[in-house]
Order: structure tokens, then C-alpha cells, then sequence
């Protein structure tokens, strides 16, 4: 009689085949180096274009492009916070975003301004002065 328990011990395996040589990890090394080559190979194209796009796009609007420019101006008689942000803010900011800039870069707490005093306004031009 042929005991089961016995004629499958020690004959079981998962059905897995052991490489017979190191030929195996050689290959899924080489593999990951294709696939890492790779990668870095579209990173690098994908960065590329962003640059060039990036550089077209300003070259293009390089005729209608803008730059910051800070002057000082004298406060004359009459003037107010009020006027000045009126006559020098940009058309994409509101008055009281602008005025709150001119009170932040002249370092004023309240609304009061003086004749003679001198501010630094700032504003946008296509060339420096």
C-alpha cells in the first residue's frame, strides 16, 4: 500500500523554474536600464519643449510686453492718495489695491499726504525711463 502523505512530501514545488545560469538577472538589469534610458530620454524632450514654447511665446508678445517701473513723483497741492492712483495704476488693478501698494511701498499708515512730500509710485511702461 502506497502512503499519499508520504509519496508527496518533500515533492511539492509551486511550479517556479529556477534560472539555470545568471543570464536571467543580466537581462531584466539590462531591461531596467532601457526603461530608465528611456525615461530620461522623454523627460528630456518634454523639458525641451517647454523651454522652446516658453521662449516662442515671449518672443511674440516681446512688442506688446511690459515692464514695472518706480518713479518718484512731488505731491502737489490738492493731490490726494486717491488722485495719484487715479492718474498712475495699471487698468487690471483696482483703486484700493493701488493705493493700499502706495501706502505699503512709501511706509504711510492713514490717507493724509503733503504738499512737497515725495512718493514712489509705480506703473507700467513698454520702455524704462
Amino acid at each position: 500500500m502506497i502512503n499519499r502523505k508520504n509519496s508527496l512530501s518533500g515533492a511539492c514545488t509551486t511550479g517556479r523554474k529556477k534560472p539555470v545560469s545568471g543570464k536571467s538577472g543580466r537581462r531584466s538589469s539590462a531591461k531596467l536600464g532601457l526603461l530608465i534610458l528611456g525615461l530620461t530620454a522623454a523627460a528630456l524632450v518634454f523639458t525641451g519643449v517647454l523651454v522652446v514654447g516658453a521662449a516662442a511665446g515671449r518672443t511674440g508678445d516681446a512688442a506688446n510686453s511690459q515692464v514695472k517701473v518706480y518713479e518718484t513723483i512731488t505731491v502737489s497741492a490738492g493731490d490726494t492718495l486717491w488722485s495719484i492712483a487715479e492718474t498712475y495704476r495699471p487698468e487690471e488693478s483696482t483703486l484700493q489695491n493701488y493705493i493700499r501698494e502706495l501706502r505699503e511701498i512709501n511706509d504711510i499708515t492713514g490717507d493724509r499726504i503733503y504738499s512737497g512730500q515725495h512718493l514712489l509710485v509705480s506703473y507700467y511702461s513698454e520702455t524704462i525711463h
